[in-house]
């Protein structure tokens, strides 16, 4: 995992742009198969531990915010956020680690596709 963050504000117009990025290697697993026994289904492991891995992901989130001063003690600050602006689709998950099912390594829960949101601060 790599995480890197930053921020600047603009001089002049006070406007304060942040950003944060993340990347993460894909979370390992197993493939196994599943056996009938005498007690029941149970898993066997037919691979190495860790011997395939999901995509890795890259989520860049940007954030752009200007205060407004209400007076002394009051102010205002509007929030733009962009979050995962890269678009990542990559998957957080697979249907099944059985390798003899159709739908073996097929991912499931994607990353939340790419949102904007907007935000109002009060202080006083």
């Amino acid at each position: 995992m790599l995480r890197a963050q930053g921020g600047v504000e603009i001089p002049g117009v006070e406007i304060l742009v942040g950003s944060n990025f993340q990347y993460l290697t894909g979370t390992p697993y197993t493939g196994l198969a599943n056996v009938t026994l005498p007690q029941g289904v149970r898993p066997i492991y037919i691979e190495p531990f860790g011997s395939r891995r999901l995509s890795s992901q890259e989520i860049l989130d940007l954030r752009i915010s200007k205060i407004f001063p209400l007076g002394s003690t009051r102010s205002v600050e509007v929030l733009g956020d962009i979050l995962n602006a890269l678009n990542d689709t990559a998957e957080e998950g697979v249907a099944t680690r059985n390798v003899f099912s159709p739908n073996f390594a097929v991912g499931t829960d994607f990353l939340t596709p790419r949102r904007a949101m907007l935000g109002v601060k009060f202080s006083f």
